[in-house]
Formats: C-alpha cells, structure tokens, sequence
C-alpha cells in the first residue's frame, strides 16, 4: 500500500518537471552531452505516464 503513493508522488513530481522544460529553449545537458530539448520533453513525459500508469493499476487491483 505505501508502494502505491510513491508511485503517485513520482509521477506528479514527473509531471510538473515536464512542465516545467515546456518554456525552455536551450538544449539540456545530459551527462555532459547536450541533447534535444524533445527528446528530454518526451522522456519527462513517458516517465509521468509510466509512474501514473503504474499507481492507477495498484489501485485498481487493490479494489478489487
């Protein structure tokens, strides 16, 4: 059960970092190496998907 609101503080953590970089116009740098600013966008975004994904399940079979 504690499990599941981790996910859920991840995934809005996730979510407010994604939109966050929306009004960024440089190139991030990712382990020293700048990469696209879409590409870190949309593995912001997958990651909130994925963690939101994730508790909505756990909650759904703990209903049940």
């Amino acid at each position: 059960m504690r499990n599941k609101y981790i996910f859920l503080v991840v995934a809005i953590l996730a979510l407010f970092n994604f939109v966050g970089f929306m009004t960024e116009t440089e190139a991030p740098d990712l382990f020293g190496y700048q990469i696209n600013i879409w590409v870190y966008r949309g593995a912001w975004l997958f990651m909130t998907i994925y963690f939101a994904t994730r508790y909505f399940n756990m909650r759904k079979a703990e209903k049940k």
